[in-house]
């Protein structure tokens, strides 16, 4: 998935990291991962979203120059968020503008898959701005609250048995997790079984049999 950052005040959450957005970033995730948009104000917040299919990324790999670079140069998984230049964002958001346009005139697929094409080499071009936080940042209470959670969600549905596990208040630990990840520990909780959740349905399992 891409997520392109156009305006608004809204920040992101991918896995156990919190993210600053500001215009002209770029975020590349993965389907097994959590990630959320975190909305600090009741303002409007405009991206555009990409999500490619396997099969699209099957046929994109196999093509001459390797198109989904930008999903795959960086590294280090963290090294994910880049920054375009503006030059480079005005180039893209026209790309995107004229893909939505081939779409609503059903123009053919090709013209849609040619702007595509160049708004990936835009993507690949650009640099990464900074490292995703890492778990040292945080309190080590808030890191050891977040792998417990990335291990037990499936068996986890309150917050008052995570605060129980580490034998410390409800109303403490949710206070110091929203201010340090920007987003309540019940709807961490929440978006955590929900990412799980997409992935299975993603692998084939059936609504009921995720549900459980």
């Amino acid at each position: 998935e891409i997520h392109i950052y156009i305006s608004g005040n809204a920040d992101f959450i991918i896995n156990n990291t919190f993210i600053k957005q500001k215009s002209g970033n770029v975020l590349f995730m993965f389907p097994n991962e959590l990630h959320c948009p975190v909305i600090n104000c009741d303002t409007e917040y405009e991206r555009y979203y990409i999500g490619i299919s396997n099969a699209a990324c099957l046929a994109y790999l196999k093509l001459r120059g390797n198109p989904l670079a930008c999903f795959f140069d960086q590294k280090s998984p963290q090294n994910r968020l880049i920054s375009l230049d503006e030059n480079a964002f005005s180039e893209l958001l026209k790309l995107l503008k004229n893909i939505d346009l081939c779409i609503e005139e059903k123009a053919p697929e090709y013209l849609a898959s040619a702007y595509f094409m160049r708004a990936l080499y835009i993507l690949s071009s650009g640099n990464i701005s900074n490292k995703l936080q890492e778990n040292g940042c945080k309190p080590k209470i808030i890191s050891d609250v977040l792998d417990y959670i990335g291990k037990n969600f499936s068996s986890l549905t309150t917050v008052e048995e995570i605060a129980s596990h580490f034998y410390i208040s409800q109303p403490y630990l949710s206070t110091i997790f929203s201010k340090t990840m920007n987003i309540g520990l019940k709807q961490y909780l929440l978006y955590t079984k929900i990412a799980h959740s997409k992935l299975l349905l993603q692998q084939g399992r059936s609504v009921s049999s995720t549900s459980l």
